[in-house]
């Protein structure tokens, strides 16, 4: 009898460790570290203490139960099946050491990252990296205001593809590190702004509407050099960088500058490409003006160039 009763307690016991949970930060204000296991409750607002942290199982909340600006030490590697910062009411600043990675949400039509409704009242320093190959995430951004995100963003890697990452709202985005994205598909809704970013997106991206890069580093488009992948300017485009280049297709649907300030722009497969690579200009109205770098540019558009559109190189 014994023997039945303890497999039952560690049964329960292993059951609770390996359980989903919602987490709420508790006590807010002032600055405390990520691991501290006397912040987190299962309570919103000033809950007591579950002695416990998030895991990748783990939804994470903060509410506006927490009312003083709070600062958040990733004193080690945060790990949470999703984030919610949509009701808060105060400052948070989520400051860098270790990465935050979130694991995220399967199933459809539901969010892993929430943005706070309300304008300025998140900073994220951190390093963020999407973990989940086989989910198709969502990161939920405000319709008014903007967002500034100031830490390096990784969708996936090399050997971990991720489906796909939507980030919604029609707010401004500013992204401020570097953007890694591997996902089949990356879709951006909201004028994006990147600034001193090595940019690089492997697969199929969709910006919706104005696009403006200023990057100190190389921006590629379509980097893996796949026939089914393409990149598709929506809105007016304005990318300074040293190299720009993408080894797929492209579609220019605005008004488009590119000034690259030490080399060259290539496009349609820079000289190797897959024999499909295509750059359009989608309209008569569309433009597309090229400055600076090699004054030979127009070769490195050297797969079928179809332009509806005028071209300008200064």
């Amino acid at each position: 009898m014994k023997k039945c009763y303890l497999s039952i307690v560690f049964f329960i016991l292993s059951f609770n460790a390996f359980s989903q949970t919602t987490l709420y930060w508790r006590n807010g204000g002032g600055a405390d570290d990520w691991g501290n296991l006397n912040k987190w409750s299962t309570i919103s607002g000033i809950g007591g203490s579950c002695n416990c942290k998030p895991t990748i199982l783990d939804d994470v909340i903060f509410d506006n139960n927490l009312a003083a600006p709070t600062t958040i030490n990733m004193n080690e590697v945060g790990q949470v099946k999703s984030i919610d910062f949509n009701s808060v009411d105060a400052i948070y600043t989520i400051n860098n050491a270790n990465p935050l990675q979130i694991y995220g949400r399967n199933n459809a039509n539901t969010f892993s990252f929430r943005w706070p409704a309300i304008n300025n009242r998140l900073v994220i320093n951190a390093n963020t990296k999407f973990m989940t190959a086989s989910l198709d995430y969502t990161i939920i951004t405000p319709a008014a205001g903007a967002v500034a995100w100031a830490g390096n963003i990784d969708a996936g890697d090399g050997s971990n593809i991720l489906n796909s990452i939507t980030i919604t709202g029609s707010s401004a985005k500013t992204f401020g590190g570097s953007m890694n994205f591997f996902a089949n598909t990356a879709i951006f809704n909201g004028n994006t702004t990147m600034t001193n970013n090595t940019i690089s997106f492997e697969r199929t991206t969709i910006f919706n509407n104005d696009l403006t890069i200023n990057s100190s580093g190389d921006v590629k488009f379509n980097n893996s050099n796949h026939i089914d992948y393409f990149t598709d300017f929506r809105g007016n485009t304005n990318i300074n960088a040293s190299t720009i280049y993408s080894n797929a297709k492209e579609y220019f649907r605005g008004n488009s500058n590119l000034l690259n300030v030490a080399f060259a722009v290539f496009f349609g497969g820079s000289g190797g490409g897959n024999g499909t690579s295509h750059t359009e200009l989608t309209s008569a109205s569309a433009t597309l003006t090229v400055t600076g770098g090699d004054p030979n540019w127009g070769a490195y558009f050297n797969r079928n160039f179809n332009s509806k559109g005028s071209i300008f190189a200064l």
